[in-house]
């Protein structure tokens, strides 16, 4: 059992010499005083600072429950993508044995904190301003090609797990569900959301090609907002951008996907509106090449 994110909380503000065994790290409060944070279905993350280096914030993953193959996992993924040099990827490191709550150790994830906004969020900021939706969805068409150029992926994409920097670079976040070539077989960790999920996923398309359908449906959506933003307001979530789970089981009945079927002809938004029809009718893009995310 693992503690409960109020427990986790109540270790570090309470705690007279802090809870970590080797870490030299306060928590960052919000104006109500409590450790500022972000929970997720297994874990919950810290804003955490360092006491010697105050400019330096970092992100604490402690997880609140137990998951089979968990640390076996994050090793696995930690030792792969320090391999990998790529602004869209963060550094990480395990602590196994570092937070200490409810009488013991638990291990903790730690990388740097990045300052930003979720990808819906950015772009509801940023709906009114053509230019930035622009950039954005070019920068995520040569982020897909990247990623899917990989031999891992990501197990979990959607909104959250991709952040904007105030300066509009994308990062890719939460490296849990990640699939690495070793884990051939193994089953998913993750259970995707929904909106971001085909329909008919199932344990075997644990693969390097897991996120190919998610790539497909954001970048769609953004290149569909940059011709014509009011669709966000129309079909956009609190989680999406324009498409849900509902217009992935039903696309004959979608009104998302009748309007995308209306707007004005253009060559980039055509080909992702093929691939996003290819990803629907085989569950990923294994037959097709990753250059056909690049922008024209």
């Amino acid at each position: 059992m693992f503690p409960t994110v109020e427990e986790y909380q109540t270790a570090l503000l309470t705690s007279r010499e802090g809870p970590l065994r080797s870490l030299r790290l306060e928590p960052v409060l919000t104006a109500t005083g409590e450790v500022e944070q972000e929970t997720g279905s297994y874990s919950v993350v810290f804003r955490m600072r360092s006491i010697d280096d105050p400019g330096q914030e970092w992100a604490m993953k402690c997880y609140v429950a137990d998951q089979e193959r968990r640390l076996t996992s994050c090793r696995a993924i930690i030792e792969y993508l320090t391999s990998i040099s790529s602004p869209y990827l963060l550094p990480l490191h395990l602590y196994e044995n570092e937070c200490y709550c409810q009488g013991q150790y638990y291990p903790i994830v730690l990388l740097p904190w990045v300052e930003g906004d979720s990808l819906v969020n950015y772009v509801r900021k940023w709906i009114d301003a053509p230019e930035r939706l622009e950039k954005l969805s070019h920068d995520f068409g040569l982020f897909a090609c990247w990623l899917r150029r990989q031999s891992f992926a990501h197990g979990d994409l959607k909104s959250d797990n991709l952040r904007i920097r105030p300066q509009g670079e994308l990062v890719l976040l939460d490296y849990d569900g990640l699939y690495i070539p070793t884990m051939q077989g193994e089953p998913p960790r993750e259970e995707g959301n929904p909106d971001y999920t085909h329909p008919l996923y199932q344990s075997t398309d644990f693969n390097e090609h897991a996120g190919d359908f998610a790539l497909s449906v954001i970048a769609l959506s953004l290149r569909a907002l940059v011709l014509s933003p009011t669709l966000f307001r129309d079909f956009g979530g609190d989680r999406h951008l324009l498409l849900q789970a509902k217009d992935f089981i039903y696309p004959e009945k979608s009104k998302a996907l009748q309007a995308l079927s209306t707007l004005p002809y253009d060559p980039y938004f055509k080909r992702l509106e093929q691939l996003f029809r290819e990803a629907l009718e085989r569950r990923n893009l294994a037959h097709t090449t990753p250059e056909r995310f690049l922008p024209l």
